[in-house]
């Protein structure tokens, strides 16, 4: 019994990062489009469908297509954050200069 086998198709990989931007996890994909990725089924839903539709790009996770693109994401996102709480401080700064130069009211005012 002669049979072919037909070839393994080449996996589709991506990487994902998250909300909490401390990981990048390769994750393997079995179909995209421009919006979505579709994953393989995990836990209760294995019996449910085939597979599970997740956008490439949402406020929980972001699905990038190279760990270089997701690093970049991830640095960019730092950088962001970094400079936000520089801005942050800033201002508390500013408060704080407030508050140690407030007097107490002269004595019938």
């Amino acid at each position: 019994m002669n049979q072919k086998v037909k070839p393994a198709a080449p996996k589709l990989v991506k990487f994902k990062t998250n909300y909490s931007a401390k990981t990048i996890v390769q994750v393997e994909v079995l179909r995209e489009t421009t919006a979505c990725v579709y994953l393989a089924p995990v836990g209760r839903q294995i019996k449910d469908k085939g597979e599970r539709r997740e956008a490439k790009i949402s406020d929980f996770a972001q699905y990038h297509d190279t760990w270089s693109d997701a690093h970049t994401y991830l640095m960019r996102r730092a950088e962001s954050n970094v400079k936000e709480a520089r801005r942050q401080l800033e201002l508390a700064n500013g408060h704080l200069g407030n508050v140690k130069g407030m007097k107490p009211p002269k004595e019938g005012e």
